[in-house]
C-alpha cells in the first residue's frame, strides 16, 4: 500500500509575496533615482553646450565689429532672456537656445563694447562646473 503524502500548499506563502514585492519596490526606486539623475546630467550637458555656442557667437560678433554692443538690440535690459539678443547672424538658431529644464538663460549684463554676462543654473554640476548658478562672460564660464 502506498502512503498518502501530506498536502503541501501550492504557491507562495504570504511572507514570500511580501518579500518579493519589497524587492521589486527597492529595484524600482533605485532605477527611478538613476534615471532622474541621468536626466539632470543630460540637461546640464545641454546647458554647457548652449553656453559654448553663445560664447562662440559673441566672440564672432566681437571679431567682426570689435564690440558686443550690437547684440544688445534685442536684450537691452538686465533680466532679458538670451534668445532675444541680436545674434541671429552669428548664431542662426538663437531663438532655440533656451534652458532645457525649469531655469532660464538670463542676460545679467547688457552687451556693450567690452563685455556681456549671461547667467544660467546647473542642476547637478557638469565636468569642471559645480552645481548652482554660473555666468558666461567674455572670459568664459565663471
Amino acid at each position: 500500500m502506498k502512503k498518502e503524502k501530506a498536502d503541501k500548499p501550492l504557491g507562495f506563502s504570504m511572507i514570500a509575496l511580501v518579500l518579493c514585492a519589497a524587492a521589486v519596490l527597492v529595484v524600482s526606486l533605485v532605477a527611478t533615482i538613476i534615471v532622474l539623475r541621468q536626466q539632470a546630467l543630460t540637461r546640464d550637458a545641454i546647458r554647457i553646450a548652449d553656453m559654448a555656442r553663445l560664447e562662440s557667437a559673441f566672440a564672432t560678433l566681437s571679431f567682426e565689429t570689435s564690440s558686443y554692443a550690437s547684440a544688445a538690440a534685442g536684450c537691452a535690459e538686465p533680466g532679458s532672456l538670451v534668445h532675444t539678443c541680436s545674434l541671429g547672424r552669428q548664431l542662426p538658431v538663437i531663438s532655440t537656445v533656451q534652458d532645457p529644464g525649469k531655469h532660464s538663460y538670463v542676460v545679467t549684463m547688457v552687451p556693450n563694447d567690452t563685455t556681456f554676462a549671461v547667467a544660467f543654473t546647473l542642476e547637478r554640476g557638469f565636468a569642471l562646473y559645480g552645481q548652482g548658478e554660473h555666468v558666461l562672460t567674455p572670459d568664459g564660464i565663471q
